[in-house]
């Protein structure tokens, strides 16, 4: 069998010499897709079999470190091998920690040592899936099973066992973060494991009762002694039923049901799906929140009460947790992007991180609104650390971007000669006045190409370039992109994304 290799990376000649330099075939190996960034190669992965992702850190629509977090959620058992330059190495330990087995140096770039690595890497891929069968498999395959992604566990698994009982029932647990965990086993309790992140699964026996309270009641004692199991802040998610093997799968669903409603019941210990049953049939699951087409501004208090709105609309439609992350991470992306001329992807990828840790969406708003605070602070120290001319500059070019703007007019602005100006402005950017009002330019530009309505040459005239032929060379430049191909690769993304 020869492993089939995906390299994704916006470098045309890199991924040419990566084809052509590397003798894939004698070594048992083939290039079976490339992909020019990781938005595509999450679709070829979705199409075709691959075994290997070789991805470059730096790629438009979505970058290295998003696509190593998509692969190791969705396709665990991919090799991910990251592509690295030296100046972006701190992606390449970003995607490590995300869970990419090695990564490669293109300035050292050497086949034969290439071809080493993924033998290696590839070696212990096997070893680990032959560990993974032995020992794992059989809980995996009963939890695909309560997830209705298999028929029935395999005759002989520890949990075929469970199909003679009856009178079973279910319940989730979940911790808003990971603690040691002390569950007293009295006879009834028939599994208990890890359903995913931060929630554990646990299935009992109940007794038999002739009355519905009489069982609600023996449910709320088997919820009670799970919560004291945990030696942390626990939620406790419970279905409304009981009964034998082949009911488990719709125990599990309304369960699962009930815990994303955790979201929006922060107070709430114990979710019953019979209590939440009632908002299924009205809430809007794939809601995201649109956000006003102004900049939120880092030295603007509209922010907040937009962060607030955000909030009351989440509550009033409750889309599903991965929705409501979505409009977030939307929100933070824009507020950090009406305080730069480019959006720090890392920045991002840290607020992401951290957000998953909270559940409810009022936690969620005190991280953001942190968030922030911690932001403006760090940009405030890196503002005041320059010059004041410089300072006045900026302010001068944010608030007049749409206009004629030039070193001139600037120069008069803060009381300094052209070329003084231009020479301090060098000095403490590390880039020339024109170059740093372009990309304010373009930044702007960009928020405006997502109007479907605006033509190019409206938008042109709107950031201060006044022709379209301008605006789309100064894009290119910028960006890297054509304006079609930038507008083209937004399309395909998620509204969150």
């Amino acid at each position: 069998m020869d492993w089939k290799v995906l390299i994704a990376d916006d470098d045309r000649n890199f991924r040419y010499a990566m084809c052509e330099a590397i003798p894939w075939k004698e070594h048992g190996f083939e290039v079976a897709a490339e992909a020019v960034h990781g938005r595509q190669a999450l679709e070829i992965l979705r199409d075709k079999e691959i075994h290997i992702v070789l991805t470059d850190m730096e790629m438009p629509v979505m970058n290295g470190v998003e696509l190593t977090e998509a692969v190791k959620k969705q396709y665990p058992e991919i090799i991910v091998v990251a592509l690295s330059a030296y100046d972006d190495f701190e992606f390449v330990k970003e995607s490590m920690r995300l869970g990419a087995e090695d990564y490669i140096l293109k300035q050292e770039f050497d086949g034969e040592k290439i071809i080493q690595m993924l033998e290696h890497l590839c070696a212990q891929n096997l070893e680990k899936r032959r560990k993974d069968f032995n020992q794992g498999r059989e809980n995996e395959a009963f939890l695909a099973y309560l997830q209705g992604k298999l028929d029935v566990p395999a005759q002989g698994s520890p949990y075929y066992k469970l199909l003679d009982k009856d009178h079973m029932t279910l319940c989730l647990a979940q911790s808003a973060s990971a603690f040691e965990m002390h569950v007293r086993n009295d006879g009834n309790l028939l599994f208990f494991g890890k359903a995913k992140e931060h929630v554990w699964l646990f299935i009992y026996q109940m007794p038999q009762t002739r009355s519905k309270s009489q069982w609600m009641q023996e449910q709320l004692c088997m919820a009670g002694d799970v919560q004291s199991g945990f030696s942390g802040n626990v939620r406790i998610a419970l279905c409304d039923e009981s009964g034998g093997f082949f009911k488990l799968p719709g125990m599990y669903a309304k369960a699962e049901t009930a815990l994303q409603y955790a979201v929006y019941f922060p107070k709430e210990r114990m979710l019953h799906y019979l209590d939440i049953s009632r908002y299924e049939k009205t809430r809007k699951r794939d809601y995201v929140y649109d956000l006003p087409e102004h900049r939120l501004s880092v030295q603007q208090e509209t922010g907040e009460r937009i962060l607030m709105e955000m909030g009351e609309r989440l509550k009033e439609n409750m889309p599903e947790e991965e929705f409501v992350n979505g409009s977030f991470v939307n929100f933070y992306k824009e507020f950090l992007a009406g305080s730069t001329a480019k959006v720090d992807d890392m920045e991002v990828i840290k607020y992401y991180e951290g957000l998953k840790q909270w559940i409810s969406v009022e936690d969620k708003m005190d991280y953001t609104s942190a968030c922030m605070e911690k932001w403006r602070r760090q940009m405030l120290a890196a503002y005041n650390g320059k010059h004041k001319s410089i300072r006045k500059a900026i302010e001068y070019v944010y608030k007049h971007y749409a206009e004629d703007v030039s070193l001139q007019d600037i120069a008069v602005y803060v009381g300094l000669s052209d070329n003084y100006l231009s020479n301090l402005f060098k000095k403490e950017m590390n880039e020339n006045l024109v170059s740093f009002i372009n990309k304010v330019r373009i930044q702007k530009a960009k928020k405006l190409l997502e109007n479907q309505n605006l033509k190019v040459n409206e938008i042109a005239e709107a950031v201060g370039f006044h022709n379209a032929t301008y605006l789309s060379t100064m894009f290119k430049k910028v960006t890297g992109m054509s304006i079609s191909e930038y507008k083209s690769q937004s399309a395909g993304l998620s509204r969150f994304s």
